[in-house]
């Protein structure tokens, strides 16, 4: 499988990324934080293009090669629940910064990626290059 942001994977130098990660079992509900409307081209970006777009703060330099790896995935949780119960513990600064305004609700399974396995309900994901997320997700609620 091609990932989509592979690009961002070579161009950070990562060996052995994504590690521990496989295609979702089935079908998965998940729920991301994203902009309004659904079709926005910064949806379902993975964390580091999204940190140059919007000139967020994270120190590449002094991370480890696995968090960098994890910038290169999505972030997506598994109930709505957890996802607004992590909205609601963000620094107002990360919030300004990237600008959310809505949270998301869809469907992927294995053809969309590749995910880690859930901690606290959160989970990274990493697209295939064909997976096309934004036709699969709608926003369900304002932020």
């Amino acid at each position: 499988m091609t990932l989509k942001y592979q690009s961002e994977i070579d161009d950070l130098k990562l060996q052995n990324c994504p590690s521990n990660v496989s295609p979702p079992n089935g079908n998965i509900e998940a729920y991301r934080f994203s902009f309004d409307p659904i079709e926005h081209p910064d949806n379902f970006l993975p964390n580091v293009k999204i940190d140059r777009i919007k000139s967020a703060p994270f120190n590449y330099d002094n991370c480890t090669p696995e968090e960098k790896c994890l910038r290169c995935a999505s972030s997506f949780y598994l109930s709505e629940e957890s996802a607004l119960k992590k909205w609601k513990k963000l620094p107002v600064k990360f919030k300004e910064n990237y600008g959310y305004t809505h949270l998301a609700y869809g469907t992927i399974n294995k053809e969309d990626g590749l995910m880690s396995s859930p901690e606290k309900e959160h989970f990274s994901f990493y697209q295939n290059e064909k997976s096309e997320l934004e036709q699969k997700f709608k926003n369900i609620r304002p932020l």
